[in-house]
């Protein structure tokens, strides 16, 4: 087959299939294992994946598939981007970066803008998979990181980061779909934040004053930062979920797991490079990081000079002179006649925005950092994908245990 062959192949399997045969299949080729049970040193050695599967595996997870269709969000000031991915984001916020590791090192997948309502929307448009692989993959670090075992959950270090293997981490920023609902909320569900662990309003005291707040309809600021925190994390978990479904039909190994420490594989400490995040350290002493810098930046100081720079910023990404709102937009939307439309999108008033502004000082100052308690940039999960070794589960387990995707895939996958 050829590569053309191969995604034509994909594209006609069955998604229900793939979620009743959905297994995590842990033992890759190279693999050993010795747990009493089902103890077995693999006799072939690791395959990596060809730049084919990776390309496809990247689309899976995080794929730009066209424009989103933004029904009544566009009106609510919420919509924070017109493209649509393979999975779905909150508030269509994407600032958030798939990236994998590998034995070549540590690349960022970051796909471009959608141009078009369906971006593959005939056969002939399924090698754009491949075509944006190979334009819009970023390296960073030249070689696999020598990640330290005390970085791993104990139970899961026999079988992460090894040779032939790729690992998949969704890299999620909290602060742009946290300021672009703190709009939302100060503006159109009327409630402020009141801090419960200073006992005392979260820098909205003067709008109480002046009567835009009522003084009894509050939410407590760990139950809205905890808020934010499952709203924005969703999206990687969709991407991983997504990964293995397409891992499923494609015969690999897809083992996802959260049993790792995010601050080392991110390069806080001296014990690896990692990923060369930046970090700071708010006034409890934990690191924070805030960016991978000209990759994936929060919406925070050091990479604003202020918080009232980063929620103008926000601003400025629906109303600013390219903003997703205003008639000259240059990029492509899905509704028709749109410059006749945008007069109809109010925007927020300047004191929604103030309000806003004060706030996220409020939270600079109080906490030094922002959020108050959650990471600027989170990996909440991650995914290590392999070949699978056939022997080791025909050896302990049934037949069915594997499906003809597995015993096929080198056949399709490897084979010219």
């Amino acid at each position: 087959m050829d590569d053309r062959q191969r995604i034509d192949h994909l594209f006609n399997q069955s998604l229900f299939e793939a979620l009743a045969r959905r297994r995590t299949r842990r033992f890759g080729l190279g693999y050993k294992i010795n747990d009493g049970i089902t103890n077995y040193e693999s006799k072939k050695a690791p395959v990596p994946l060809t730049e084919l599967e990776l390309a496809i595996l990247c689309w899976a997870a995080d794929g730009v598939t066209g424009l989103a269709l933004g029904e009544q969000q566009v009106v609510t000031g919420v919509m924070s981007s017109w493209n649509g991915r393979v999975h779905p984001c909150p508030c269509n916020s994407q600032n958030s970066v798939l990236a994998f590791i590998n034995d070549d090192g540590i690349f960022l997948y970051k796909p471009p803008a959608a141009t078009q309502l369906v971006e593959i929307k005939t056969p002939e448009d399924r090698l754009k998979i491949l075509d944006v692989y190979r334009k819009h993959t970023v390296k960073i670090v030249d070689e696999r990181p020598q990640i330290p075992d005390m970085a791993w959950l104990s139970s899961n270090r026999w079988g992460v980061n090894k040779k032939g293997t790729t690992f998949f981490l969704p890299i999620i920023d909290v602060t742009a779909e946290y300021i672009n609902f703190l709009l939302f909320a100060f503006g159109q569900e009327g409630y402020y934040i009141y801090d419960n662990i200073a006992g005392k309003p979260a820098g909205t005291e003067k709008w109480i004053d002046k009567g835009v707040f009522d003084a009894e309809f509050s939410m407590p600021l760990v139950m809205f930062e905890n808020f934010i925190f499952n709203l924005v994390v969703s999206m990687a978990h969709y991407k991983i979920q997504n990964l293995s479904l397409a891992c499923e039909v494609m015969g690999l190994g897809c083992w996802a797991h959260t049993g790792f420490a995010p601050f080392v594989l991110l390069g806080e400490t001296p014990l690896c490079r990692g990923l060369g995040a930046t970090f700071i350290r708010g006034k409890d002493g934990i690191p924070n990081p805030v960016a991978l810098k000209n990759h994936l930046e929060s919406y925070c100081p050091p990479n604003y000079k202020s918080m009232d720079e980063a929620v103008d910023a926000i601003v400025a990404d629906r109303w600013g002179e390219n903003g997703i709102f205003v008639s000259g937009y240059t990029g492509s939307t899905p509704i028709k006649k749109w410059k006749n439309k945008v007069d109809n999108i109010p925007k927020y008033s300047e004191q929604i925005l103030q309000v806003a502004k004060d706030y996220c000082n409020y939270i600079l100052h109080e906490y030094g950092r922002f959020p108050a308690f959650i990471d600027s940039l989170l990996i909440p999960v991650g995914a290590t994908v392999h070949h699978v070794d056939l022997d080791f589960y025909k050896t302990y387990y049934p037949p069915d245990a594997l499906t003809e995707h597995f015993h096929n895939h080198m056949k399709i996958w490897h084979e010219d």
